[in-house]
């Protein structure tokens, strides 16, 4: 009990302070009583030097005198008597001799030392230098003390007679003495009572706060959650309590949150074994939702630098289940096996589908735990009823798991207990020291070998970083930055007593400062304070310790290059001596990669490669997926690409143009010569819509491709292909095993001679100074044959085609390639846990950013902390908790801090690349606060501008000066223009100056073709089309590049808007001359005979058209069955509108053409006509399957000519055909193909809704505003028209929204889209290409989906680059189509008439 009481809080602070005052009085005493005895005995001494002197003149001028002598003896006896003395004189003359004078009072205590002869002492006195010498232990008289004064006798010249004792009694000085010590002892016996009483109150009220939050935490983890702390003060214990507070309310929350969900889970459990619980089952794909999952742990994937394998059997699994809950499913396994994985280790996600049977398993590379194990565990936490039951549940799965993988597949960690158990067959090891070095720990699996070793070996000798022994021995160390050492260092004593090894004494360096610091104190004081309990005062670190303040992780791989540069030209550093780490490789390494090579300094990247994505491991895994995937296009492409099938780009390039275009798949499409199928179905019909829009057929592969010995390209590769193939491709049932699969494997690997094409790669790298690559490409070969080795050795096993290519993708994602720095005098970048660095002069840590360093920390788990804490006393080996995580992570933060010998520089990025913002590490401020001189600087982009490091370096700052020279924001005066002279004057000569000189001045001009180039282009009589013209409307470059170029994007196998555009047109056309072939009409024949001719036409079109595609995929399928009921919907509309009114179709795709210059040639869909008397009504109807609006001012800038100009062609048509009707030109319209908008849908009123239907579908164009025309059109007459844009006020007059257009206005359009087409063709023969693109809308221009935008390089901020708005509106156009058409007299406006002009 009482050594329980010792050890509180409030017991040691009072023994502490007790202590400290005890020793304070204490030496407080001794010095008091010190200086007291100190200035009692000099006064003493003073006193006896005046009376000895006062005596030497009584002898001298009276004893000396035989007259006198008496009195002076009287004298001299009073002195003696005062002072309670003895005065002996000895004198030279013998007539004197020996005097004794004493107190006659006191006679007897003076007799010992009367007896004493002193004639020795005194000779040697009266011979001395006449010093004056006072002792008080030379001489003795019985037991009293004595204090004997001696000294000469001298005359006043100084002449010396004799020498005399002086002795007096000090012990009533003593007395004196011994009293002031009772004295100050009293004193301080009085003050430490006093001192008891005060410390006891202080420290009492000190620790009561303290062990009131003791009491709470107590309570608290009792399972009194009601606990709290009562705050009475704001100092940083209130404040401990204050963050105690807080974390049990966090503890509570989380854990109701916590029991919330395990309640939950529990009910849906049991409604589920009840059936009462109701999936919420739907179809979703599995692959998918894994990826997602995943992606949500990037974060900590990175900070581990986990390797992700996603390892489908197929490209999609989809499965029916409740999303929700298997998504909660794998969250727990990835969560799970991130937190027990080691770093860089690897996490494999798995989809096996096997029949109706999906299974899916997460392997990662977490130290292992047998089942057994799992059942000790059990039994042990059995009354811990909630982990005992999850360890249940976990034993139960993991013997299932096991059992499953059980002589089928074999770990990581399984083939080291291989050799752990077959160890002590070796030779080699026996008798021999093994070391281990740079280790922070070690597995429990590594430990077994490590025991192993142990018995073994001679000596095994293990490294550790510790600040001290001491530090290691301790157990509570998990909070300190030792603690993976301390851990190794336990754990390896504990191995070496359980095997009865015999341990040599620990060697413990401790030598201050270290070697490599001699000379550098602001290193050597950061390796001897950094992530330090107790710290030295700050000291300055005279720039050996750097932060740099950056802008992006970019600008800081450039500030490391030049700053690398700087040094070595100013220091004669090599580039070994440099080192960069950072706490997240997978973002900063390729820019690292980026910066190094542009400042040409060679680098090392300390990074893992996986060899899956080698090109020899994706050509031998294609091998097996074209056959298993049924030669996909992915699969052959993928294939082709690896480049070992000894044909070149173009062919590879011709072969995949022809599989897109011609829509190729298949194994028997593959297996047969490939036909030169056409695009179409309908020939004909696709070659008049070719001869109509103007376009030519691309050249023919004959004309076209390459040809080997007589072969089409596509008819080459495909024999290439197949003779490759050939070995897996005709295999009988009974060869399908992993033997078999393998050997054909090897066989194709032999017959492509790969071996020596991957050493003629390996060459060719060597050439190229890429010694990494060479290296890997040498190694790759005799991998992968020892792989297939293993394979056939060991799984000859049937099993399907698919199944082997997974197990080979397994095999081929463990080969690594761990390169190692191929050149002596390189830069090396690594990981801050992975790499380990060698001694350097200068290290940069750059990404010194929170959520880097450190990183982001695990949370969650199937176990709480409270478990973990439960199962690491039973011995249980857990991965560290978050918080032993960041403790581990400033020990290898230390590690690399301290290993550069002359600087090290942190940097920090302000953005992200993508943008966000980001705070500094922890890290700045701790060492901040290391120095007293150090100071964070901004490295901006001028300050990387500036630093003139290399020839790239200059011409990055000249052009950006000539760019802020053009601005006008160089003054003549100013730096910057000193440094614009200098540079211009270094570059003048060099080839690149000239083109900088170009972008910095740049400015675009507008350009014309040659009269010879652009009749070469497009012919010597122009022939076009209405479309053609709109395109030059809107680009003039772009109409150039499409139609003068020819250039055309690469044609796909697939069914977009413009085939369903083709569909509805061919089945519209089809109809009506059905229709007229029977006899019927629009407005009479029946809905079945509309449904049934729909369903036999497009059907018969996706069979003839191009290769049936419309039945190669779910998605086509779908748009024909939408094409069918868009067409029924159409027809059925079309009827309605007809019906209405009086005209009917006269003709359908009515081609016309004008031979004029230029030649301008189109087909109108739909031409209708009704007749009055001698007048002949003209309608033009125009089909769109895109949305398309009529717009007169569209019309005035050449945008939206069509209508326009069929319109003219009709009407001049019907007056060539019917010369003696007046022909008036009524209306033009666009019909949009399209589905009747949702809205329109949700009336519940049948007549309501199909009203709205009509008023949807209805058309869009112009009409002829007379009387006659409108009640042709739609006899209905009512508010608003159904069938076309029109609409009545209450007065009868027609609304502004009506879409109609006098007769004069009607002349005036026919008029100008005359002109128009004239004026634009009239352009293109005088070869205008300029790039000039028309903005219809406020921020949208032609180019928003132009297929040529990057080749022209429009840039609106570039000088001379201009977009042209529309700026007339609708009242405006008419005005200037007047004013243009009469300057070019094409229309006279005098003889306009008040007859059907609308304003």
């Amino acid at each position: 009990m009482g050594k329980k009481s010792f050890n509180t809080l409030f017991s040691r602070m009072l023994s502490t302070y007790l202590a400290i005052i005890l020793l304070i009085i204490f030496l407080l005493g001794i010095t008091i009583s010190g200086m007291f005895k100190s200035q009692y005995m000099t006064e003493n001494e003073n006193e006896l030097r005046r009376e000895a002197a006062e005596i030497n003149r009584v002898i001298v001028t009276q004893y000396v005198d035989a007259e006198k002598r008496a009195v002076a003896k009287d004298t001299l006896r009073t002195t003696m008597r005062k002072y309670d003395a003895m005065l002996q004189l000895y004198f030279i003359d013998s007539a004197f001799g020996k005097v004794i004078l004493r107190d006659e009072l006191n006679e007897a205590k003076w007799d010992p030392l009367c007896d004493a002869d002193l004639s020795a002492d005194a000779s040697a006195i009266i011979m001395g230098n006449g010093e004056i010498e006072i002792s008080s232990d030379r001489f003795t008289s019985g037991n009293i003390p004595i204090m004997t004064l001696s000294r000469q006798i001298t005359t006043t010249e100084g002449e010396v007679i004799g020498a005399m004792f002086f002795h007096t009694d000090v012990s009533r000085t003593n007395d004196s003495i011994r009293k002031v010590y009772l004295d100050v002892l009293l004193s301080a016996c009085i003050a430490v009572i006093l001192a008891i009483l005060a410390v006891t109150y202080i420290t009492s009220r000190m620790t009561k706060p303290i062990v009131d939050m003791n009491n709470a935490i107590n309570r608290f983890s009792r399972g009194e959650y009601e606990a709290r702390v009562n705050i009475t003060s704001h100092d940083e214990v209130g404040q401990l309590g204050q963050s105690f507070n807080e974390m049990a309310n966090d503890i509570v929350i989380n854990e109701c949150k916590r029991m919330t969900g395990m309640v939950n889970d529990l009910l849906d459990l049991a409604r589920i074994e009840s059936g009462q619980y109701e999936l919420k089952l739907e179809p979703f794909d599995l692959n998918e939702l894994v990826i997602r999952t995943v992606f949500t742990f990037e974060a900590r994937i990175n900070a581990k630098h986990i390797d992700i394998n996603m390892d489908f059997d197929a490209e999609h699994t989809m499965v029916e289940a409740d999303q929700s809950q298997i998504a909660q499913v794998i969250r727990n396994l990835v969560d799970n096996a991130i937190k027990f994985s080691p770093d860089g280790g690897a996490l494999t996600m798995r989809i096996v589908t096997d029949k109706k049977l999906a299974v899916m398993s997460v392997i990662d590379q977490g130290d292992g735990i047998s089942p057994d194990d799992l059942s000790a565990f059990c039994e042990q936490t059995k009354e811990k009823g909630n982990l005992s039951a999850k360890l249940t549940d976990l034993q139960i799965l993991y013997r299932g798991y096991k059992k499953y993988i059980a002589d089928k597949y074999i770990t990581t960690e399984e083939s080291m207990d291989l050799l752990t158990s077959n160890l002590h067959r070796s030779c080699l090891i026996r008798d021999s020291v093994v070391v281990f070095d740079g280790f922070t720990g070690f597995t429990p699996i590594q430990e077994r070998l490590l025991q192993e070793l142990m018995q073994l070996c001679s000596q095994v000798i293990v490294t550790l970083l510790a600040d001290k022994k001491d530090d290691l021995t301790r157990k509570d160390i998990s909070q300190s930055m030792y603690y993976l050492t301390a851990k190794a260092y336990q754990r390896l004593c504990a191995l070496a007593e359980r095997s009865m090894i015999k341990r040599d004494e620990d060697i413990v360096l401790t030598k201050r400062p270290a070697v490599r610091f001699q000379g550098h104190t602001g290193l050597s004081h950061l390796e001897q304070n950094l992530f330090r309990d107790r710290v030295s005062m700050p000291t300055a670190c005279k720039d050996e310790v750097v932060i740099n303040h950056c802008l992006s992780p970019k600008a800081e791989a450039d500030w490391v290059c030049l700053t690398i540069r700087r040094l070595i030209r100013e220091k004669g550093y090599c580039y070994r001596d440099f080192a960069v780490i950072t706490g997240d490789l997978n973002t900063y390494g390729q820019i690292m990669r980026e910066s190094f090579a542009e400042q040409e300094i060679p680098l090392f990247l300390d990074q893992n490669r996986s060899l899956l994505f080698h090109p020899l491991m994706v050509f031998l895994l294609g091998v097996v997926k074209v056959i298993t995937s049924d030669f996909s296009y992915e699969s052959v492409m993928e294939l082709l690409r690896t480049g070992y099938l000894d044909l070149t780009e173009e062919q590879i390039d011709c072969f995949e143009m022809y599989i897109v275009s011609h829509g190729i798949r298949g194994r028997k499409r593959y297996l047969e010569p490939f036909e030169a199928i056409t695009m179409s179905g309908m020939p004909d019909q696709q070659d008049f819509q070719s001869e109509v829009d103007g376009s030519t057929e691309c050249e023919d592969e004959q004309s076209a491709g390459k040809r080997t010995a007589g072969l089409p390209v596509h008819e080459l590769v495909r024999e290439v292909l197949i003779k490759c193939l050939t070995p897996l491709l005709f295999m009988e049932d009974d060869e399908k095993n992993t033997g078999i699969y393998t050997r054909k494997l090897y066989d194709i690997c032999v017959n492509l001679s790969l071996e020596a094409k991957l050493k003629k790669q390996a060459e060719d790298f060597k050439e190229k100074n890429m010694p990494a690559k060479a290296k890997e490409y040498e190694q790759v070969y005799a991998a992968v044959i020892a792989l297939f080795d293993q394979i056939y050795e060991l799984l000859k096993e049937p099993m399907p085609l698919d199944e082997y290519g997974e197990i080979l993708k397994a095999g081929f994602a463990e080969l690594k390639v761990g390169s190692i720095p191929q050149s002596e005098d390189q830069v090396i970048a690594g990981d801050l846990e992975r790499t380990r660095l060698k001694p350097v002069k200068v290290l940069f840590i750059v990404g010194v950013n929170d959520g880097i360093i450190p990183g982001h920390g695990a949370s969650g788990g199937i176990l709480s902390d409270l478990e973990r804490e439960f199962l690491s006393d039973l011995g249980v080996t857990l991965a560290p908790t978050p918080r032993q995580k960041s403790f581990e992570e400033r020990l290898y933060l230390y590690m690399n801090m301290t290993q550069p010998s002359e600087q090290l520089i942190l940097s920090y990025a302000e953005v992200d690349e993508a943008g966000d913002l980001l705070r500094p590490s922890y890290l700045i401020h701790t060492v901040e606060k290391l120095y007293t001189d150090l100071e964070i600087r901004m490295i901006t982009e001028d300050t990387l501008l500036y630093m003139i490091e290399s020839r790239e370096c200059g011409l990055k700052l000249l052009a950006r000066l000539l760019r802020e020279y053009v601005a006008r924001t160089i003054l003549e005066d100013s730096g910057k223009w000193d440094y614009l002279l200098s540079l211009g004057h270094i570059f003048c000569r060099e080839q690149d100056f000239a083109g900088i000189l170009d972008a910095a001045f740049f400015e675009y001009r507008d350009r014309r073709l040659s009269a010879y180039i652009a009749k070469a282009l497009f012919g010597d009589k122009l022939h076009t089309s209405v479309s053609r013209l709109e395109q030059f409307s809107a680009c003039a470059y772009a109409h150039f590049l499409k139609y003068g170029l020819q250039l055309s994007d690469e044609e796909h196998y697939e069914f977009d808007i413009t085939d369903l555009g083709n569909l509805y047109h061919e089945a519209l056309y089809q109809f009506g001359n059905y229709l007229t072939v029977k006899g019927e009409d629009w407005t009479s024949y029946s809905k079945e005979t509309a449904e049934s001719f729909v369903e036999d036409t497009v059907e018969h079109f996706a069979t003839e058209y191009r290769n049936r595609v419309l039945f190669d995929t779910a998605r086509n399928e779908a748009l024909k069955e939408r094409a069918k009921e868009m067409l029924k919907t159409t027809l059925d509309s079309l009827s309605y509108q007809l019906m209405q009114g009086d005209f009917r179709p006269a003709c359908y795709e009515l081609s016309f053409r004008y031979l004029a210059n230029p030649s301008l040639y189109g087909k109108i869909d739909r031409l209708d006509i009704a007749e009055d008397g001698d007048t002949r009504y003209v309608k033009v109807l125009d089909y769109k399957s895109g949305s398309h609006t009529f717009d007169i001012s569209r019309l005035y800038y050449g945008l939206d000519l069509q209508l326009a100009v069929y319109l003219n062609a009709a009407v001049t048509a019907q007056k060539k055909e019917y010369p003696d009707k007046t022909i008036v030109p009524s209306a033009c319209f666009y019909y949009e193909i399209a589905d009747p908008m949702p809205e329109s849908l949700s009336v519940d009123n049948p007549e309501e809704r199909i009203e709205t239907i009509r008023k949807q579908l209805r058309v869009n164009g112009l009409i002829l505003e007379d009387d006659a025309v409108l009640e042709h059109l739609d006899r209905t007459q009512g508010t608003e028209s159904l069938v076309i844009p029109v609409k009545y006020k209450k007065s009868g007059e027609l609304s502004g929204t009506s879409q109609t257009a006098g007769k004069v206005q009607f002349e005036l359009i026919e008029k100008y889209a005359d002109y128009k087409v004239k004026q634009i063709a009239q352009s293109i023969r005088e070869g205008d290409i300029c790039i000039s693109p028309i903005k219809e809308q406020a921020e949208q221009t032609t180019c928003r989906y132009c297929a040529y935008r990057s080749i022209c390089g429009f840039e609106k901020k570039l000088p001379g680059f201009k977009e042209r708005d529309m700026e007339l509106k609708q009242d405006a156009v008419y005005e200037q189509m007047k004013k243009e058409l009469s300057e070019h007299g094409v229309y006279d406006g005098s003889k306009e008439g008040h007859n059907g002009q609308k304003s």
